[in-house]
């Protein structure tokens, strides 16, 4: 009694006033609304075009108890000048009489669903083309793994927004996304003006037949609306039927590499284009915009929709992305191969010295001294020999040349021949005024020139696949410096240069070429003058050997020693001067000409002269060395002057330096006196000291102001020394120019005005490369291969448009009005065919989208004839309106009902994809769910095809045949950490064998036997499975990269174990981006994990993950590893192909750059003796000795194409895996992988395969997939 007493007296006081989370929740929307401005009635029913606005998208995250939302606002912003047309003054709007009759302005979504101008949107969100709709809200869960897949979540959800937006007072439609997003459901609800529209989506994955045409859909709208609609009701409808022409690709839009008829590449011309044909489907859209149902039919038995007869029509074409191009290809490794530095000898082989050469009769360890040493023999003799010896001690043994040598023969042939000489252009001001300020900005060189041609066939090999193309260049290079020195030796001429002294306006490549040339043309023309010289007048070379050479030191300089002298060396008279000692006449001397220099030299010099100082003597002395021309020239002048005196020199010489004055005397008569400037009368004059130390010697007696033969040889020496990185290098901006033109070229051919933008772009990004700061040029040459990227691109497609689009016989207008067509195509999804299939355009499309059908004459049934019909549609949209008083036709307002339907693909053989029945309505309609129909389509399809709003060209996705997928009821929960296995049925043999033929050749199907994870934070799922290991005590560990962990598994049940590496680990750091795991043979199952960037190094474990060690962290970019059975760590790197070999302690074993045999490694084992290493780019599997000798490479057509791992089982077999178009599995034998013994591949379309780890003795394989899951497999071995 007494405790009962007691509980009578408890009370509990429960505060109302507290606010729930609900209500918090409620709050939150009523916040974010206000926010927005969506707080207030949208009272302007303004049309718009949705493809002239922009859509606009802002996100605000809130929490609802403990589980986390985001409310998404989308709007379409569209400028004023295109909001005009209102719908109260529209006629064609359906609703206009009916809201005029009721006194009330409906809300602007009301009216956007209700008008017909953005029926059909080529580019809007999926929302916005189902309903019409400009302005819409979406909340949805935060994370892709909390899907809403209960109905009370949903009902709860919609009810809290149903009264956050009653609250505020928002017209704007606002939607809940339920179940997974791929599958795109939605409820929703809209409230304004005293009504309340419910959006409600259904999506069926087998369409019933008879509502698969017009009729069986207008009996589904009006069953929607009740029994009781009045008879006069009248539904508009709009239809829209898309056919898809999948074939569309055609080979002469793909661009190849050139070859000659033998097949051997060609280097004389830029690649240019694609591969791959960058339009690859074409779709076109057939438009029946408004009209009641009585007008047409669609039945079973009758179609009025003849395409032949839409006036609406609009073509929309699927592109390649990502496309593939080859000249912006060929730019990029250019640009990354100038910054190598290996040097020819390192690439191509070591010099031979003059020791290794037997009988040489002279040291060639200087050449350019050997030249221009003052005591050989007969000027030209001494060169010849000495360079043709330089020459053949210089030779290179090529071991392996990477370019066949017919190749290097055409292209040097190329580069060399004759008819390429240039002309010095005096004129090109005048005749190309941009291309002259081009090339001076980018400070290149003439157009077709030598070093113009260079840079082509550099190109060209950056090109080439499956070569190593540095080596290559150095090949080429090598060959060119050894056929200048030819030209050098022979007296030849290098083609394809101006002619004349360096231009110092054009690159410091081509000046030096230039100067080579000047130093051929000195040695023809002085060698002719010299035979000239000996048979005429016979002159005996002095002791040191030089034909022309210095007075000898008896020669007095005496007056009666310069009259006994003969004049010589006289050019012509100088005007009317006379000698100012004598009554002769003053002639000009022949000259020695002013010595041709580079800016290379001209900076030598300036670097030299500076480098003296500024004192006195500094200056003095750097007046001396200038002054080697002027000693010539006065030495000439005596000589042809004999009585000449300075002032007679200084009045031909230097004009302005004789001043002449007059004066008026006594007697009135005007005096002239004559005089040296002032700057000539200082003391210690160097014009004087010159004038003393000159001798009169005529000018072919005189030693040279220009040395040939050491200007040649130091420019040959410098060619030859240069790496070809440098080489690249410098010839960077010839590259921008040859690419500037190749695309000039290109657009000249489009003959699209507008496309000239494109060149004014590049130019622009090619001047800031050729003038921007050395830390920023990489950035820069960046920006100019994505630039170049997007222009080829354009080019490739328009291209690829007009060979398919355009009439040969098209007159000059509608070339025009088809490249305004073309141009539209890039930049819009769809875009309007003018005149629908009457035009000149709708002709065209209507013969690509019909198929000849051949039919029997009744008459003569042994007759046929053959009839063009019309493709079948792909795709099939119908809108259904009406505006009707529900529920009850007295009271109730006229309010709008809408219901869209999409059918797609269901006339396309077995694949059946599901129509989507979108419904708004007054009245809150369950949504409606097929169950229990089997179907061989993924529901993977529609929703990806929904997402990127084009409903046409998503490629349907095909489960296995030995599974059944049921449908999902919308509202059955789905726990996300539970794994779903679904089992074949029991009908089903498990060991039918089932063979595809694939990719050319023939494969045995497997399927898998189990399945592990999701995407996820929980213990059964992962964030980047990027690796997988099967350890000896039955366990598999698996790398989650973005998780920085490795959890391990019971491989037969999936029952997670335990993980280690963030948090866990004991006496080390935590792991940090773990990239890939091996496991150390011997049994203790020791575990080695390699980091990826931004810490690239490894780390070794015990099996239950406690730390060991960890080393390596000199790795850069390591790809894969493995552990041999002597338990050494081998790693591979990809990017720079370098093989490291560990022992299991850390120390550094080996290490061998493999950089010449791979280009894209990807997966690595070992079988103790050899190991081998898989190329996805080179399509093979290589095998190295542990010495880093390539002693084989396994390659087989269309088994082994893009191979991504290997591995070895306990017999010593190898199975390849790639991932070409599905997972294709392939087994060799253990000697040498000549014999297959096996090529399989997976019933299922698998995401990437990013690691494979195998259970040697049972041969199962653990796949380590894409898609967030670990499939085992087992293979029939």
């Amino acid at each position: 009694m007494t405790t009962t007493k007691e509980e009578e007296d408890i009370f509990e006081i429960v505060d109302y006033t507290t606010a729930s989370d609900w209500e918090r929740f409620i709050a939150r929307i009523e916040e974010i609304l206000s926010d927005w401005k969506l707080n207030g009635p949208e009272t302007s029913n303004t049309e718009v075009d949705f493809t002239d606005g922009e859509w606009i998208e802002r996100n605000e995250a809130l929490e609802f108890g403990d589980r986390s939302y985001t409310i998404s606002h989308f709007s379409l912003q569209v400028p004023e000048s295109n909001s005009t047309v209102t719908t109260d003054n529209n006629p064609q709007m359906t609703t206009s009489v009916s809201i005029e009759k009721q006194a009330f302005v409906p809300p602007r979504a009301m009216a956007d669903m209700m008008s017909r101008r953005n029926d059909f949107p080529s580019r809007s969100p999926y929302l916005s083309h189902w309903y019409g709709l400009r302005e819409f809200l979406i909340l949805s869960p935060k994370r892709n793994t909390d899907p809403i897949a209960d109905e009370s979540r949903a009902n709860i959800l919609l009810s809290s927004t149903a009264i956050a937006v009653s609250n505020v007072g928002c017209n704007v439609p606002i939607f809940i996304r339920v179940q997974h997003e791929w599958r795109n459901m939605f409820i929703g609800l809209c409230e304004g003006s005293g009504l309340r529209t419910h959006f409600n989506v259904c999506n069926l994955k087998n369409a019933p037949h008879q509502y698969r045409h017009l009729a069986g859909l207008l009996e589904i709208f009006k069953s929607k609306l009740g029994s009781h609609i009045p008879n006069d009701i009248v539904i508009m409808v709009a239809v829209r039927f898309t056919y898809v022409l999948r074939d569309f690709e055609s080979t002469v839009s793909r661009q190849v590499l050139p070859r000659d008829e033998t097949g051997m590449p060609i280097l004389t011309n830029l690649p240019f284009g694609s591969i791959h044909d960058p339009v690859s489907g074409l779709h076109l859209s057939c438009t029946w915009p408004i009209f009641s149902e009585e007008v047409v039919t669609e039945n079973d038995d009758c179609n009025d929709f003849d395409p032949l007869l839409s006036q609406q029509w609009a073509i929309g074409v699927t592109l390649l992305e990502e496309l593939p191009v080859l000249l912006s290809d060929a730019v990029q490794e250019y640009l990354n191969l100038s910054t190598k530095r290996e040097t020819i000898e390192q690439l191509l082989g070591k010099f031979q010295t003059a020791d290794e050469i037997p009988n040489a009769s002279m040291n060639m360890s200087d050449p350019i001294k050997r030249i221009s040493d003052s005591r050989t023999q007969q000027y030209w003799t001494s060169i010849s020999s000495s360079i043709s010896n330089t020459t053949s001690r210089l030779r290179v043994n090529i071991f392996n040349p990477p370019l066949p040598p017919n190749v290097v023969e055409k292209t040097i042939e190329y580069l060399f021949n004759e008819s390429a000489t240039v002309e010095r252009r005096r004129s090109i001001v005048n005749e190309l005024p941009n291309d002259t300020e081009r090339i001076r900005q980018l400070k290149s060189v003439p157009k077709d020139s030598f070093v113009y041609r260079v840079v082509v066939c550099f190109t060209a090999i950056c090109s080439l696949p499956s070569i190593n193309r540095l080596r290559s260049i150095a090949h080429l290079w090598f060959d060119i410096v050894q056929e200048l020195r030819t030209c050098w030796e022979t007296g030849k001429m290098i083609p394809g240069l101006e002619s004349g002294s360096p231009n110092l306006s054009f690159s410091k490549f081509y000046q030096n070429l230039q100067m080579l040339n000047c130093c051929i043309e000195h040695r023809v023309r002085h060698e002719n003058d010299s035979t000239t010289t000996t048979v005429d007048n016979p002159i005996e070379p002095d002791e040191d050997g030089d034909q022309f050479f210095e007075c000898s030191s008896n020669i007095s300089s005496s007056k009666s020693n310069l009259t006994e002298l003969q004049p010589e060396g006289r050019l012509k008279p100088c005007g009317d001067l006379k000698l100012l000692n004598s009554n002769e006449i003053l002639y000009v001397p022949v000259t020695q000409e002013c010595p041709p220099a580079t800016e290379d030299m001209l900076d030598e010099q300036t670097a030299i002269l500076t480098s003296l100082g500024s004192g006195e003597d500094a200056t003095l002395l750097r007046a001396k060395m200038q002054s080697r021309s002027l000693l010539s020239d006065m030495e000439s002048f005596k000589a042809a002057n004999p009585l000449g005196t300075i002032e007679d020199f200084v009045r031909w010489y230097s004009p302005r330096d004789w001043i002449e004055t007059e004066e008026v005397d006594a007697d009135g008569n005007i005096q002239k006196h004559y005089s040296l400037s002032p700057r000539m009368q200082l003391p210690d004059n160097l014009w004087v000291e010159v004038w003393q130390q000159a001798r009169p010697i005529p000018v072919r007696r005189q030693k040279r102001l220009f040395d040939d033969g050491k200007e040649a040889e130091k420019i040959l020496q410098k060619l030859s020394s240069l790496s070809p990185g440098e080489i690249l290098e410098q010839l960077i901006p010839v590259l921008l120019h040859t690419v500037y033109d190749r695309i000039a070229k290109e657009i000249e051919e489009m003959e699209e005005s507008n496309a000239i933008a494109f060149l004014e772009t590049l130019n622009a990004k090619e001047v800031l490369i050729v003038k921007g700061r050395e830390e920023r040029k990489k950035k820069l040459q960046q920006d100019f291969i994505i630039c170049l990227t997007s222009v080829e691109q354009y080019i490739c497609r328009f291209k690829s448009f007009k060979e398919k689009l355009f009439s040969p016989d098209l007159n000059h207008k509608e070339k025009e009005e088809m490249i305004k067509v073309v141009t539209e195509l890039h930049t819009r999804p769809e875009i309007p065919v003018k005149a629908a299939a009457h035009g000149r355009l709708g002709k065209r499309l209507a013969s690509l989208f019909t198929k000849t059908k051949p039919t029997t004459n009744q008459a003569n049934s042994d007759s046929t004839e053959v009839k063009n019909q019309f493709m079948t549609p792909a795709g099939k949209e119908y809108i259904l309106r009406a505006s009707i008083a529900r529920p009850s036709n007295l009271r109730s307002r006229q309010s709008p009902q809408r219901i869209i339907s999409s059918l797609q693909n269901f006339l396309t053989g077995s694949t059946r994809k599901r129509p989507a029945f979108i419904n708004t309505d007054k009245e809150n309609l369950p949504l409606t769910v097929d169950s229990e129909i089997p179907t061989k389509q993924s529901r993977v399809a529609l929703g990806s095809a929904l997402i990127d709003n084009n409903l046409f060209n998503s490629i349907p996705y095909s489960p296995p045949e030995d599974f059944i997928i049921k449908a999902v009821d919308p509202w059955s929960p789905i726990e996300p950490d539970q794994i779903h296995l679904t089992p074949a049925h029991d009908r089903r043999a498990s060991n039918r064998s089932e063979t595809r033929y694939k990719n050319g050749s023939f494969r045995q199907v497997l399927k898998w036997v189990r399945s592990l994870g999701q995407y996820g934070d929980g213990n059964n799922a992962f964030r980047e499975p990027n690796s997988v290991a099967w350890l000896e005590c039955g366990k598999l560990a698996v790398v989650d990269t973005n998780a920085h962990c490795i959890k391990v598994f019971d491989s037969e049940t999936g029952h997670f174990e335990y993980s280690f590496g963030r948090g866990r680990t004991i006496g080390c750091q935590n792991l940090l981006y773990p990239y890939r795991i091996a496991v150390v043979p011997g049994g203790d199952d020791q575990l080695v994990v390699i980091q990826r960037h931004p810490r690239p190094q490894i780390h070794v474990f015990s099996a239950k993950g406690e730390f060991i060690r960890r080393f390596g962290q000199h790795l850069e970019k390591p790809r894969a590893l493995t552990v041999d059975q002597s338990r050494r760590i081998i790693v591979i790197e990809s990017q720079l192909q370098k093989l490291h070999i560990f022992s299991l302690e850390g120390k550094i074993l080996s290490l061998f750059n493999l950089s010449e045999q791979l280009q894209f490694p990807t997966s690595i084992c070992s079988n103790n003796h050899e190991i081998f290493i898989s190329d996805n780019h080179l399509h093979s599997i290589k095998v190295f000795s542990y010495n880093g000798q390539l002693l084989r490479e396994i390659k087989e057509a269309n088994y082994i194409t893009y191979p991504t791992n290997i591995k070895l089982n306990s017999l010593g077999q190898l199975i390849t895996i790639d991932n070409h178009q599905g997972l294709n599995i392939t087994v060799y034998d253990d000697y040498q992988q000549k014999k297959r013994l096996g090529a399989y591949t997976a019933r299922i379309c698998h995401s990437q395969i990013l690691d494979v780890a195998i259970q040697p003795k049972q041969n199962i394989l653990h796949l380590a997939s894409k898609d967030y899951r670990v499939y085992t497999y087992q293979l029939p071995l």
